[in-house]
């Protein structure tokens, strides 16, 4: 059984599909922090320019194309891009600021026609006059939105693109019932998708990889690993589907656990406390008191 690097096996997927998905885990910066060195990489630069990111609204992505090439945002700016998406306290661990940052950085490195560009997934909502009606209907139409973006921006131009998406949006298999359709079944056709593999009670990282992380199995043609069911991978799904019907490649990203936890230095920012805690008056009673309970359960730890 061929063992890949997260490298080998991304440059591998665009040889087959112009898109390539790399699933993350939300709450689990470790995860995340894995996929800088894909930005660095020649081998990848060679491959795609392009990245599609989940934790950015297409409200903000004027401001992102001018930082993104060099530009200057405060942090509470930078901040916002994440921010003003559906599911703003999602990406309250400062690892997706930190990302944004990075592709910067390797930006000025390069020459301006070799540069990444970062397209923000998520459609412009307006949380100033939301209510949990308008919210869930965001919600519903999420990812084909993500879809649509890709397709007009990416695929229409002839290019390819790396999606960096929360796992489950990237999995290829149809929608459980009541659940909308994910962004890798609607572009199931063009795309290879990476899954991070956590270690588990279903799913034991011991039997199939070698070393402490970074290592990818490629499930096309290997019927042992490519035959296991998608449920032990997915806590969404009970059905008897094998994991090859959802992904491609198999990614285990190293010893890590999520952590459901608002960082400290959040936390400690009255600014972002005060813009997180207007969002949250505007959904309903009961998920009001959910997420509030989340802030100050992790404001007395």
């Amino acid at each position: 059984m061929t063992v890949l690097t997260l490298e080998s096996a991304v440059a591998r997927g665009f040889a087959r599909t112009p898109l390539v998905g790399a699933g993350e885990v939300h709450w689990c910066p470790e995860v995340m922090a894995r996929l800088f060195s894909l930005i660095a990489s020649p081998v990848i630069q060679a491959c795609t320019r392009t990245l599609v990111i989940e934790f950015g609204s297409q409200r903000h992505q004027a401001m992102l194309d001018d930082y993104i090439a060099g530009g200057e945002l405060d942090a509470t700016r930078l901040s916002l891009v994440s921010e003003d998406t559906l599911h703003d306290m999602l990406w309250s661990p400062l690892i997706y600021q930190q990302f944004l940052a990075h592709v910067r950085d390797v930006n000025l490195t390069l020459s301006p026609g070799a540069r990444w560009r970062v397209l923000a997934a998520e459609a412009p909502f307006d949380w100033s006059s939301a209510t949990e009606a308008t919210w869930q209907s965001a919600m519903a139409r999420r990812d084909a939105h993500y879809a649509d973006t890709v397709r007009r921006h990416v695929m229409a131009q002839g290019e390819t693109a790396l999606l960096i998406f929360g796992a489950m949006h990237l999995q290829k298999g149809p929608p459980d019932i009541g659940e909308s359709a994910s962004l890798g079944h609607w572009l199931a056709d063009e795309l290879t998708a990476i899954w991070p593999a956590m270690d588990s009670e279903a799913f034991s990282v011991d039997q199939w990889f070698t070393s402490d992380y970074d290592q990818v199995l490629d499930l096309a043609g290997n019927k042992e690993i490519g035959g296991l069911p998608w449920y032990r991978f997915s806590r969404r799904s009970e059905g008897e589907s094998m994991l090859s019907a959802h992904v491609d490649m198999l990614w285990y990203p190293g010893p890590v656990s999520r952590r459901v936890a608002v960082p400290v230095e959040r936390l400690s920012d009255a600014g972002w406390l005060a813009r997180t805690r207007a969002r949250l008056a505007r959904r309903s009673p009961a998920r009001q008191a959910q997420l509030n309970a989340l802030l100050t359960r992790e404001m007395h730890e």
